[in-house]
């Protein structure tokens, strides 16, 4: 008679056999993965030169550009060249009372990864359809505050039509804080105290930027302190493998209400410092206009948690300005129309700033804008 039991540990050391060769073939195959992105996100991050220089310490501003400075950015998504003028701002030279529009805006409208010529300020200077001349007073870095108290320091020499560029990636949030999310330099801002704004850290200390600060993105403030209590399946989420067969990854959605409550503080805030802002171009005679302007996951990844916020930051600015007699540019609709329509490229993959051909569709859309509404 033969003994049914004597295959049993035969094939236990069989099945054994295979979880342990399949668990140590993960392990390799995870360890590899997250080899080649860590090496990769290195050489994204050791790529980046720039001719030293460009920043000056501003102590009502936090920084300013230096005048008459001119170097080369080298990325690797990118290479171009930049040129500031003696008035310490990119693009041409013109004189204040010959300008039509002045651009006030962050490092998207100043053009970072694109030469002089391929800014969507000099692609609207140089066509003759329009008609206009533009003058940049964007600065890299800078939120609505900066802008605020820049155009404070210009408003005597600014008579022109203002065309302030909203970003919608992270201006809310950088409004309130004395760092902003993705620069070193500390900043001014503001406060509302008794319904008026009131500002902070000035003149602005040059102290390093603290390292509890650093760790602060724009993930962790949208989310606030909402923690997952599925452990295990986050652990599951964040393994490399998961990430790249798009296994175990959460769809996370807020709320209109949820976002409302959230960020109810810095849209306020935000609004105060457009009001203020369009306070000073109304008193010059001058009308302002706003241009919305999303960052890469609003338009390729509409579902991303960055896109959801960007889409309610987006419609409440729409919404509370629609009565004002501020002149309101939806550019965000835009691209995202246009890359669900089949243009891409239209943002540098790794760095997230507008290519030439993003700095195109933007030099069109306010071309047609402009022309259209005959502001002037």
């Amino acid at each position: 008679m033969k003994d049914k039991t004597s295959g049993k540990p035969q094939k236990l050391f069989i099945f054994l056999s295979l979880i342990i060769s399949l668990s140590v073939s993960l392990l390799v195959a995870e360890w590899a993965l997250q080899y080649q992105r860590q090496s990769f996100e290195h050489e994204i991050r050791s790529s980046e030169q720039m001719t030293p220089g460009m920043i000056l310490y501003d102590a009502q501003l936090g920084w300013k550009l230096k005048p008459l400075w001119s170097g080369k950015h080298h990325h690797y998504d990118y290479d171009a060249a930049y040129t500031v003028n003696q008035e310490g701002f990119r693009g041409t030279d013109a004189q204040p009372q010959d300008v039509d529009y002045a651009i006030i805006g962050d490092s998207f409208s100043f053009g970072l990864g694109v030469n002089d010529d391929e800014t969507f300020m000099a692609l609207l200077n140089s066509n003759s359809k329009v008609g206009r001349v533009f003058r940049n007073y964007s600065v890299p870095g800078y939120s609505t505050d900066q802008q605020l108290l820049l155009l404070h320091r210009l408003k005597d020499a600014i008579k022109s039509e203002v065309i302030l560029v909203v970003y919608l990636g992270n201006d809310i949030f950088d409004n309130m804080r004395d760092y902003p999310l993705q620069a070193e330099h500390a900043k001014p801002y503001f406060k509302l105290d008794g319904g008026k704004l009131a500002l902070h850290n000035t003149p602005v200390p040059l102290t390093p930027k603290p390292a509890l600060t650093r760790k602060d993105s724009v993930s962790s403030i949208v989310l606030g302190e909402t923690r997952s209590s599925y452990a295990f399946s986050d652990w599951l989420a964040g393994l490399e493998i998961s990430r790249r067969l798009g296994l175990f990854q959460k769809n996370v959605q807020l709320s209109d209400e949820a976002m409302a409550q959230r960020f109810s503080d810095s849209l306020e805030l935000f609004s105060r410092l457009v009001l203020e802002i369009n306070k000073i171009v109304t008193e010059n005679n001058a009308r302002l206009n706003v241009v919305l302007l999303p960052g890469r996951s609003y338009v390729e990844q509409p579902a991303s948690l960055s896109a959801q916020y960007q889409e309610y930051f987006r419609r409440y600015t729409m919404s509370f300005f629609a009565t004002s007699n501020i002149q309101l540019m939806d550019l965000a609709s835009h691209l995202r129309d246009l890359h669900d329509k089949g243009e891409k490229n239209m943002y540098y993959p790794n760095e997230g700033h507008l290519t030439p051909l993003g700095h195109q569709h933007v030099a069109q859309y306010l071309a047609e804008k402009i022309t259209n509404t005959k502001l002037r």
